[in-house]
C-alpha cells in the first residue's frame, strides 16, 4: 500500500506541474535590462530599448496570449525620473499568428497630471478613445503599439515620484509641460483583438521604446515557457521507471 501511495504521489505532483505549464504558457515578460523590483520578476526574456537618448529605464513589458486576444501590461519602475525620454511611448513584439489585429476599446490605467513643481494630481481613469493606437498592418511581424499618432506623445506610462509622491528631480519635459501631460500612473494594460492567436501562439522581438521618437523594432530574446512542461514530463517519467521496478 506504501508502494503504490508513493507511486499516486509522484504521478499526482506532475499532473500538477503540467497543469500550471498549461495556465501559464502563454504569459511572456520581457524586462530592460537590468531592471530590478516588480519590473524584473525572473525567469524572463530580455527587451530591446530604443529612443531613449542614453537615458536609465527600468521597465516591464508583460504580453499575454489569449484565445482571440493579446493583454499586453506595460510597466515602468523608474522612480523620480527626469526626462521624458524615461517615459514608455511604444512596444514592438512579434507574435507567431495570422489574420487581422485591432486594438480593442479596453485600455486600463490611472492618469496623472504633473504641475510645474513636480506634484503630481490625479486625472482620473484613463478614457477611450485615447491617444494609444495599433499601427495598422504592423502585425504580426513587427506589432506596434504606442501613443506617437499625434506628433507628441500623451498618456506615456512614467514611473513613481519620489518623496511624497513628488517628481523632484523632473524637467520641463515632464513637469508642466502641456503637450506631455496627463500621464499613465506607472502602469498601462491594453487588449489587442485576434481572431486567430491562441494560448499556444508565442511572443518574441520585443522592443520598449521610450520618449518622443517612434524606433525600428530591435531583436529581443525568446522566454521559455516549456520549461514547466518539460519538469512535468520528467516527473511522468521518473514515476514510471519507479513503477516498474516496484512491480518487477
Amino acid at each position: 500500500m506504501k508502494r503504490a501511495a508513493a507511486v499516486r504521489i509522484i504521478f499526482g505532483c506532475a499532473v500538477l506541474a503540467l497543469s500550471a505549464s498549461i495556465a501559464f504558457a502563454g504569459t511572456f515578460n520581457f524586462n530592460t535590462a537590468g531592471a530590478s523590483g516588480t519590473c524584473a520578476p525572473g525567469g524572463a526574456g530580455s527587451a530591446t530599448v530604443s529612443g531613449t537618448n542614453g537615458s536609465t529605464e527600468n521597465a516591464l513589458a508583460t504580453i499575454t496570449t489569449n484565445n482571440g486576444s493579446i493583454t499586453v501590461t506595460l510597466t515602468n519602475c523608474l522612480a523620480n525620473p527626469k526626462d521624458v525620454t524615461q517615459v514608455i511611448t511604444d512596444v514592438f513584439f512579434t507574435v507567431n499568428a495570422t489574420g487581422s489585429f485591432s486594438l480593442a476599446n479596453t485600455t486600463t490605467g490611472t492618469l496623472i497630471n504633473i504641475d510645474a513643481s513636480g506634484n503630481a494630481t490625479s486625472g482620473g481613469p484613463i478614457g477611450n478613445p485615447n491617444s494609444w493606437a495599433l499601427d495598422s498592418g504592423s502585425c504580426p511581424t513587427a506589432c506596434h503599439l504606442n501613443d506617437l499618432g499625434g506628433g507628441q506623445p500623451v498618456d506615456g506610462i512614467i514611473g513613481p515620484g519620489g518623496a511624497g509622491g513628488v517628481y523632484s528631480n523632473a524637467n520641463g519635459s515632464i513637469a508642466g509641460n502641456g503637450p506631455h501631460n496627463p500621464f499613465l500612473n506607472q502602469t498601462g494594460t491594453f487588449t489587442i483583438t485576434a481572431p486567430n492567436v491562441t494560448t499556444s501562439s508565442t511572443i518574441t522581438n520585443v522592443d520598449i521604446s521610450f520618449g518622443t521618437v517612434p524606433s525600428s523594432p530591435g531583436t529581443g530574446n525568446t522566454p521559455e515557457p516549456g520549461t514547466l512542461l518539460l519538469f512535468g514530463t520528467g516527473l511522468i517519467g521518473v514515476a514510471g521507471l519507479i513503477r516498474r521496478k516496484l512491480v518487477s
